[in-house]
């Protein structure tokens, strides 16, 4: 039943990213290109407001967005996806192992043509208010630039009966889809790796009911942060790549630290996961506590803002606008400052800390270099007192198992063998008081109800 019901919210996910997100944005796009005259004058405009710089090609840190951040950063930022708690259930509902390759490769064909699809949406926005001459942010239309999307789907879609609703119906349905992932990911941490040994002797149904009541705690404390990011300044993206790549490096750099070097051990794997996640917090915060904002990018002004002022709350005209100086202006009763000044004159400051000015985009990948580093040296130097895979005489010892948690690509180089089952897909896997019996199980389909006792770690004996 466990295994059914994530098979439904597998695909209930699947149905609403690919019929619901994908197709609505499709239409977006579509009309939005009618109303700015095609795609060749979307990316001309983009071109001509400095949106559609591709000539970033520097290997500096400190530089917001460049090539090699856009690509090279944000595959360390995708690869915590095929880590994470949320990934795994997915790909436990999966039956074989050349399921969840085709799952993984599917999913990186997507999120080529999500990439795609957003940022000329993006550049779609932009043009579409370029060429009305308004910006709806400096007009005070909207309080947050992270109202932008709505606000153009609501005057491009205006002449189409039920679009603007539908798309506010699919936004919160990708989100809620999404949480539900995540909710049903943290419910699962807490009670199997931290709540385990004090509910052993509870019944499954009053553990399930603790499951409950723990999925309803993170649903409120989740929608209270929801509330608190509508108060806070900045991209929402960039929040989220922050947090997630702080938060995310470490559990990448314990995965590719196992996965990569035969004699990391936990005491590697819990130092190192401490200092990622502490070095990531440092930088994060000081960036923004004593960071440079970015340079704002040119301004498309607000001359044909007048014909919107009816969206408003009130009908009073623009009292006030002056964007070349550092003064105020007011739009519909709302004061606004122009900070274009005062940002070039902090990027500036030479006295800010280096690792202040890092680029957001570089967190995951150095939270996982700084994780497998120190969990390395730390290895090396615990080896010593660990007393895992020792044999009488104190020397190590190597399993034949050992060889399956180690990539591919890798077992010849640190010349370790692979077991002798017959199925690809499964290990050999020791067991009894001096692991004489053997055994293959596969590692694939596991249910959380069949942990073994003996090594913590969920196995289903072979068919």
């Amino acid at each position: 039943m466990k295994r059914n019901a994530g098979k439904l919210l597998f695909m209930s996910n699947v149905t609403l990213k690919c019929n619901g997100e994908l197709r609505l944005m499709s239409d977006v796009t579509v009309k939005g290109c009618l109303e700015t005259g095609g795609v060749g004058n979307v990316f001309s405009l983009a071109q001509i407001g400095g949106r559609l710089d591709l000539n970033r090609f520097t290997a500096d840190l400190t530089f917001r967005h460049s090539i090699w951040g856009v690509t090279v950063a944000h595959c360390f930022i995708w690869l915590v996806h095929g880590f994470s708690q949320s990934t795994l259930q997915r790909i436990s509902s999966i039956k074989t192992l050349h399921g969840a390759k085709v799952a993984y490769l599917s999913l990186t064909l997507f999120v080529v043509v999500y990439g795609i699809v957003f940022c000329f949406f993006g550049l779609l926005i932009f043009a579409y208010f370029s060429m009305k001459e308004c910006d709806p942010y400096e007009a005070g239309l909207i309080s947050n630039r992270n109202q932008l999307a709505p606000f153009f789907v609501l005057h491009a879609m205006s002449d189409m009966s039920g679009m603007r609703g539908l798309y506010v119906a699919i936004l919160c349905c990708g989100s809620i889809s999404t949480l539900s992932s995540g909710l049903n990911a943290l419910a699962a941490n807490t009670v199997e790796d931290l709540l385990r040994w004090p509910l052993r002797k509870l019944r499954e149904g009053t553990v399930i009911f603790i499951t409950k009541l723990i999925v309803t705690a993170y649903g409120g404390l989740i929608i209270g942060l929801a509330y608190l990011t509508t108060r806070l300044e900045g991209s929402v993206i960039q929040m989220a790549t922050t947090v997630f790549g702080a938060f995310g490096s470490p559990i990448l750099g314990i995965f590719l630290m196992g996965a990569s070097f035969p004699w990391a051990n936990k005491y590697g794997a819990l130092v190192g996961a401490a200092v990622s996640l502490s070095f990531n917090l440092w930088i994060g915060f000081g960036r923004k506590v004593y960071g440079t904002p970015p340079n704002t990018l040119p301004s498309i002004g607000t001359a044909g803002c007048s014909e919107w002022a009816f969206f408003t709350n009130s009908t009073e005209p623009i009292l006030e606008t002056n964007l070349n100086n550092s003064e105020a202006f007011v739009f519909n009763n709302a004061t606004m400052n122009d900070t274009i000044l005062v940002n070039l004159t902090r990027e500036s400051d030479p006295d800010i800390f280096v690792l202040y000015r890092i680029s957001y985009e570089w967190y995951s990948l150095l939270g996982t270099l700084v994780c497998v580093s120190v969990g390395l040296g730390i290895s090396l130097f615990t080896k010593r007192f660990d007393r895992q895979n020792k044999n009488k005489d104190g020397a190590r010892t190597r399993r034949s198992s050992e060889a399956q948690f180690i990539f591919p690509f890798l077992r010849k180089f640190w010349n370790m063998e692979t077991s002798s089952c017959n199925n690809s897909n499964d290990v050999m896997y020791e067991t009894g008081p001096r692991k004489s019996n053997k055994q293959c199980v596969k590692l694939l389909r596991f249910p959380l109800h069949r942990a073994d006792p003996r090594r913590q770690r969920v196995v289903m004996p072979a068919e």
